[in-house]
């Protein structure tokens, strides 16, 4: 009679399902204890750095202590790393992994709890823009590459505009061109650049004042060129300065064309390469002044005796009617190079 009473002492839903009561009470037990799991999971992911120029690796080792991710890298890969100066207070590891890594080449992956850094693959982007002058005209045939890459240059065309590859915004663009200053230019994040190139000012050297009272630049040559200063000529003190030339430049040979004191030299450098004798001289360049050592004459002569052919005159040269003492350096060139200058 007990028993038959107690079987009835339940309340109405624990009677009619017993086994469903049983297991919803094991069900919330195991669903609060995952709550519990994962905000204490999500407690400890809370990541908190402050440093001053530290290396990476100790970073990481912080990183470690404070979540519990381990990181898998290569030690050549942390050898471009910059030191680092940073300061983060409970970020989760992907906010703490962007913001160590964002101007670094380096790139990771987060599986389970381990973080795997690779190198960072460069993306080129497209880069274009216009090359000027400071009027605004564009300039074509400009050198325009990325700095510290050997390839991959290009040039602009007959607008000055030009298009490039460039490793990234902080790439630096190098445009050059003849006779206009080098200029160095950081990509950034324009969409289009607009380049001014400064002309080169090439400075002469000082003025020079000539024997004949006329200031010239003294030009500066890029070929051999053969100088006696002014003092050398005056030393010597010859009846025709001229010949005082003799010995000094390698090659030269002086010669005479008449026995008188005012008659005329001949002037040839390294041999005579032509029959026509009023070719082959080489150039004189008194003080920026280019001077002839053909003879003045009234037959069209440069060499030799002038006048008739019965009374031949030796009326002499140009070069003997300039006095030594005015003469502060002479240049001897030959070439049509030389010449060209002049």
């Amino acid at each position: 009679m007990y028993k038959k009473n107690t079987a009835f002492n339940c309340s109405r839903y624990t009677c009619i399902y017993p086994k469903f009561y049983r297991t919803m009470k094991l069900i919330m037990v195991f669903v609060f204890a995952a709550i519990l799991q994962v905000s204490a999971a999500t407690y400890a992911q809370q990541i908190s750095l402050q440093t001053n120029g530290e290396t990476i690796e100790s970073i990481f080792i912080n990183i470690k202590r404070q979540s519990g991710y381990d990181f898998l890298y290569s030690a050549n890969l942390l050898k471009k790393v910059k030191p680092l100066s940073i300061r983060i207070k409970n970020a989760s590891i992907t906010q703490v992994m962007d913001r160590l890594l964002v101007d670094q080449p380096l790139t990771y992956i987060i599986n389970g709890k381990t973080i795997t850094l690779k190198a960072k693959l460069n993306q080129d982007i497209d880069v274009k823009g216009k090359v000027v002058d400071k009027d605004g005209n564009g300039i074509q045939g400009v050198n325009i590459r990325v700095k510290d890459r050997l390839v991959g240059g290009v040039i602009s065309n007959v607008d000055g505009d030009f298009s490039i590859k460039a490793s990234g915004p902080k790439s630096i663009l190098t445009f050059s061109f003849l006779g206009f200053i080098t200029q160095e230019v950081v990509v950034g994040t324009k969409n289009n650049l607009t380049v001014v190139l400064q002309e080169q000012q090439n400075d002469l050297s000082e003025v020079v004042v000539t024997a004949l009272g006329i200031k010239r630049e003294e030009k500066s040559l890029g070929y051999a060129i053969t100088k006696i200063e002014g003092d050398d000529i005056a030393q010597t003190a010859p009846t025709n300065w001229v010949n005082a030339l003799s010995g000094k430049v390698p090659g030269l040979n002086i010669s005479r064309a008449g026995a008188g004191p005012g008659g005329s030299v001949r002037i040839t450098l390294r041999g005579q390469n032509s029959l026509d004798l009023d070719k082959g001289e080489p150039l004189l360049v008194i003080d920026g002044v280019p001077v002839t050592s053909g003879m003045i004459s009234n037959n069209g002569q440069s060499y030799g005796a002038a006048g008739n052919s019965e009374t031949p005159v030796d009326y002499g040269n140009a070069l003997g009617d300039i006095n030594p003492d005015d003469i502060k350096e002479v240049s001897i060139l030959r070439g049509p190079s030389a010449a060209a200058l002049y």
